[in-house]
């Protein structure tokens, strides 16, 4: 009987029975610091989001009244890689829908614009850190702070704060450390759960993607406008991913959940935002 055990374990041995790819038994590497398409390669980013039919409610001393809130945003963005760490991002068009109603009268809002819609901007990864400015002429001030939104965006580095450092493996699950997750869902200070798990690989159109199903129930602020207090925020959903291990970027990702919004535009004034929030986002990956 030994003898069948130890020919068994041989031909296990010899034929590969039992063993993983070395690639397999190693993990895979889903995100990592300054990551850029290589040269050549485009990244065509277009992102849906919605906060849909949210129940609004206001209260003044003992005064209540209620209403509805949505928000539409859609945007398309690309990111062509030139090498050396650098890419050229443009923003090519973004939209916001915006529609208040409080007791069946609507209030208009503002439209919002984006001030470096069109304007071809070079983001660098260098020695560790990110830059970013104009591809030709001077900013000017507007577009010097929308460039700063845009670095801080950047240094935030999510993917890296969700997906880790280190390889993961098909079936593992991990919680992501808050305090590297900068921002989410629009709110930053984090607190709450967030876990990630590898469901599986799979082939998507030709490339080889882990599909990760995210699940979170945070709580954080969001900053508010001059002379407010902060926004109270929370939110709970879960997030399914398909990303490309070659190219380490979402192909592919919803997020479905609810979001709360709470806070006080000044004086005795409070309010609060209740309601669905969906988003989707699909990257193209393509040659210049």
């Amino acid at each position: 009987m030994m003898k069948i055990h130890v020919l068994v374990g041989a031909m296990a041995v010899l034929c590969g029975w039992g063993t993983l790819p070395a690639e397999e038994a190693a993990g895979h590497l889903l995100a990592k610091a300054g990551s850029l398409p290589e040269a050549g390669k485009v990244f065509s980013r277009r992102e849906n989001s919605e906060f849909g039919e949210a129940a609004l409610k206001l209260k003044f001393e003992f005064q209540t009244a209620k209403g509805t809130f949505s928000r539409k945003v859609a945007s398309n963005e690309l990111y062509e890689g030139l090498g050396d760490g650098k890419a050229r991002r443009v923003l090519m068009s973004r939209t916001v829908e915006t529609r208040r109603v409080i007791e069946e009268m609507e209030e208009p809002e503002p439209e919002q614009h984006d001030e470096l819609q069109g304007l071809p901007v070079i983001v660098e990864f260098k020695e560790g850190k990110w830059h970013a400015g104009l591809e030709e002429g001077e900013a000017n001030p507007e577009q010097k702070t929308a460039l700063d939104e845009l670095l801080e965006q950047l240094r935030a580095e999510p993917d890296l704060a969700i997906y880790g450092k280190e390889p993961r493996k098909p079936g593992e699950t991990w919680k992501v450390d808050l305090k590297e997750l900068k921002e989410f869902c629009g709110m930053s200070a984090l607190e709450g759960e967030f876990s990630v798990q590898f469901l599986e690989l799979k082939d998507v159109a030709g490339t080889s993607c882990a599909v990760l199903k995210s699940v979170f129930d945070l709580k954080g602020v969001a900053p508010a406008k001059k002379g407010e207090a902060p926004l109270k925020m929370a939110a709970k959903g879960e997030m399914l991913s398909h990303r490309s291990l070659k190219d380490l970027v979402d192909l592919e990702s919803k997020l479905s959940g609810t979001l709360l919004m709470e806070g006080s535009p000044g004086g005795d004034l409070t309010f609060s935002i209740e309601g669905p929030l969906k988003s989707e986002v699909t990257v193209e990956v393509g040659k210049n």
